[in-house]
């Protein structure tokens, strides 16, 4: 896995590398010239370092992942699938950085993802490592990681609590020790979905006590405050969810080559997403391999040519009358009935 690091022996304190300055092509030969006599094994210590990179391939793909990183920093997770590893494109010679998708360990199935940008648009993570990280440094780079990857999709990290939900909270430290489990999970929900903030729980009350439930009894010795910080982390904010979309849908729109495409291309991502959870990828595929064909299309997709998409002379690779006539029903509507049925079953 390149997401792991060297353990063992007291490290010596980390040099971080300096930010660049000067024009790019000038950063980038001061880089060559401090990695390039390096060997193989010490440009991977460097990547490894760094938690974010391949360590496969020859010294020039090995030196070309290093000096981006050097120059622009750690790339940080997609934006899109907020859990994959953004990678340089070896076919381009780094000049496009792509999402090859990630593991779900909880439904054992892999999610392909198809992001692709422009190197300089990637999203970034400071400091770049250029000599061995301490064990704290390295900690500290792989909260970085997990902080960004939360922020993404709308969970919130760490200390993401809004004032409101934190001050009613505090009220029930006092009489906290005192009130049963059942009772305990349920002034977490009531603190979470009655205010002008609110956590993003099942819609259904009995549904939303179970879940707090879970982590309850997961974390016994928690406060009522330590408990509404692992609630927000799992279920995130309502309002930050809602801005992780639009910075998703951002994202999208600079992957694909007409940016009015991307609502439909955000939309499938979100139906083929459920359909991976529900254990079927072949479908979860399909609407994959639309995104695909939607991103590289040079025209907006609109009521009046989105059926035509998946038929006759005008028909795309990838995409059927299946996903034509649901680019037709969001073009139209706004929205997918399948996808809002999906997010009712998972909801």
């Amino acid at each position: 896995d390149d997401d792991d690091d060297d353990e063992g022996e007291e490290k010596r304190p980390a040099k971080k590398a300096k930010k660049s300055t000067g024009n790019e092509l000038e950063s980038c030969a001061r880089a060559m010239k401090r990695y390039a006599k390096m060997k193989n094994d010490d440009l991977k210590s460097v990547i490894r370092w760094n938690l974010g990179y391949g360590t496969t391939g020859t010294k020039d793909v090995l030196l070309m992942r290093i000096i981006d990183g050097h120059v622009n920093g750690r790339l940080a997770r997609c934006p899109t699938c907020f859990k994959g590893k953004l990678w340089l494109k070896d076919e381009d010679a780094g000049a496009t950085i792509i999402c090859k998708g990630y593991y779900d360990e909880d439904i054992a199935q892999r999610i392909p993802c198809g992001y692709a940008t422009p190197v300089a648009s990637a999203p970034r993570l400071q400091p770049w490592y250029s000599d061995e990280p301490t064990e704290e440094e390295i900690e500290a780079m792989k909260a970085i990681t997990e902080k960004h990857e939360a922020v993404a999709g709308g969970k919130g990290g760490d200390g993401d609590i809004p004032p409101e939900m934190a001050t009613a909270a505090a009220k029930l430290e006092d009489d906290w020790d005192s009130l049963h489990n059942k009772e305990k999970a349920q002034s977490i929900v009531d603190i979470c979905t009655t205010g002008k903030s609110r956590a993003d729980l099942p819609q259904d009350e009995k549904k939303a006590r179970i879940a707090v439930g879970k982590i309850l009894m997961s974390n016994m010795d928690a406060s009522a405050l330590e408990m509404l910080e692992l609630v927000i982390k799992e279920f995130g904010v309502s309002s930050a969810k809602e801005e992780a979309k639009a910075k998703q849908k951002s994202a999208m729109a600079g992957s694909c080559r007409v940016a009015a495409n991307a609502g439909i291309v955000q939309a499938f991502q979100e139906l083929g997403d459920y359909y991976f959870k529900e254990g079927n990828a072949n479908a979860g595929l399909t609407y994959k391999k639309a995104i695909t064909a939607i991103t590289g299309l040079d025209y907006e997709i609109a009521a009046d040519n989105a059926k035509g998409l998946g038929k006759g002379k005008t028909k795309l690779v990838g995409i059927g009358k299946g996903s034509a006539d649901k680019m037709y029903e969001f073009c139209s509507t706004g929205t997918i009935e399948k996808l809002e049925e999906k997010r009712a079953l998972h909801s």
